[in-house]
């Protein structure tokens, strides 16, 4: 099965991320990802992998985009 995203589109007049807004959400990221590594059985294929587009994004070292709709990096049903 192969893992598709949405088209990345810009949007006019949309905000840049800046370095404080950017590390807003790694924070933000990185928090979530703690939370889903202590919250007990990650046996589900779905969350593995979106777990894994969560980490490789956030160990990429690009700012993480302030324009796209929640659960746009990490959406999944606990």
């Amino acid at each position: 099965m192969s893992e598709t995203f949405p088209p990345v589109t810009p949007v006019s007049g949309s905000a840049r991320a800046t370095p404080q807004r950017a590390s807003t959400g790694y924070q933000a990221g990185r928090e979530v990802e703690r939370h889903a590594a202590s919250a007990g059985s990650n046996d589900d294929p779905h969350l593995q992998k979106a777990i894994g587009r969560l980490q490789r994004i956030l160990n990429s070292g690009e700012p993480l985009r302030d324009d796209v709709p929640r659960g746009y990096y990490l959406n999944v049903v606990i």
